[in-house]
């Protein structure tokens, strides 16, 4: 059975006599199509929303900087700021080294450009992690602001 190269062929093993027969599965979108989704995922959303939050997160500490570190939920705030601005970086690095045409081209060294960006992912995901948990910190002082609202500042401060 002559197949297109569109399609792929899977063998399927019937359960009633056990012969194996050949079902067609034409894909539903095309190579090329696939192609050009992959690109703007990497190219328009992942780095435009990387660099979004480079400036947005540089503004947000410079406004809490100015507001003063007084407070425990500046305090925060500023810190998940600085978390996010990290992410944010290095998201934007990754996304650009890792992918073609950049990921093929090599560094002085011979290392490829690739490797830039893998690197950078043992900065990215423990500030992740340190992101989610000063959201989980802000949001249990916030709770506690509600439930106990005179008594808070003695055991969060």
């Amino acid at each position: 059975m002559a197949t297109k190269p569109s399609q792929m062929i899977f063998p399927l093993t019937s359960l009633t006599n056990g012969t194996d027969t050949e079902l067609p599965i034409t894909p539903i979108l095309s190579v090329y199509v696939s192609t050009i989704i992959a690109y703007i995922n990497t190219y328009v959303l992942g780095i435009l929303i990387g660099v979004v939050g480079v400036f947005t997160n540089t503004a947000n500490i410079s406004v809490y900087w100015r507001m003063g570190l007084s407070k425990t939920t500046n305090i925060s705030f500023f810190a998940l700021s600085i978390f996010d601005l990290l992410v944010s970086l290095s998201t934007v690095i990754v996304q650009v080294t890792t992918n073609q045409p950049v990921s093929v081209k090599r560094l002085s060294s011979g290392a490829p450009v690739s490797e830039l960006g893998m690197g950078l992912c043992f900065i990215m995901y423990p500030c992740l992690g340190c992101s989610a948990w000063t959201t989980a910190i802000l949001t249990i002082e916030r709770c506690f602001c509600i439930s106990t609202p005179l008594k808070v500042r003695g055991f969060i401060t």
